[in-house]
Formats: structure tokens, sequence, C-alpha cells
């Protein structure tokens, strides 16, 4: 993993207004859909992802930062053979609902 492309995306999140994760899924994950109440940001590091975003599948790049807007029902899958590393971050201006 580049630990130089993790702290770059961070910092500029960070910038943007945005929280930021790292995250890693073992090969052959994947997350059901879901959908937050606020926009939400996402770059590959390392390994193969995909995202299903209303119903459009989009294979992520290493290093190109995807957008996902609030609202939008979404899914994630490890599509490759080995662990693969991503980050993702959200809108840290976004009210959340308290439980």
């Amino acid at each position: 993993m580049s630990m130089e492309a993790a702290r770059a995306a961070k910092e500029n999140w960070e910038d943007r207004g945005y929280n930021f994760f790292i995250w890693h899924d073992p090969p052959g994950k994947n997350w059901p859909v879901i959908e937050h109440p606020f926009d939400e940001i996402v770059i590959l590091l390392e390994g193969e992802l995909a995202f299903v975003v209303d119903g459009e599948r989009i294979d992520f790049e290493p290093n190109k930062e995807i957008f996902v807007p609030a609202g939008t029902k979404h899914s994630v899958h490890n599509v490759g053979n080995t662990k693969n590393c991503w980050c993702y971050g959200y809108s840290i201006n976004a009210k959340t609902q308290e439980t």
C-alpha cells in the first residue's frame, strides 16, 4: 500500500471537509446495498474494488477518486483474488442522526 498516497488523500479530503478512513476487504467480500445521508468519497490504494451505484457498476482504478452523493444507493465489492486497501470519507459537515 502506498502510505504516501494515503497521506496525500487524507490531507486533501480534510481540506475539503471530509473525514478519512482506511479499510481492507478480503477477496470476494461483498457489502450489501447501503445509502448514507451524507456525501462520500472513495479511493482505491491497492487491489481491486467495484462499487455498484444506482445499479451501475464502477470499477476502480488505483488512486482515482469516486464521489457518491448523499442518498445514493450503493454496494461495495472486492472483485479481486487478494486483499484490497481502500479509503473512504464522509462530509464532516453532514448532519447525522444520533441513536
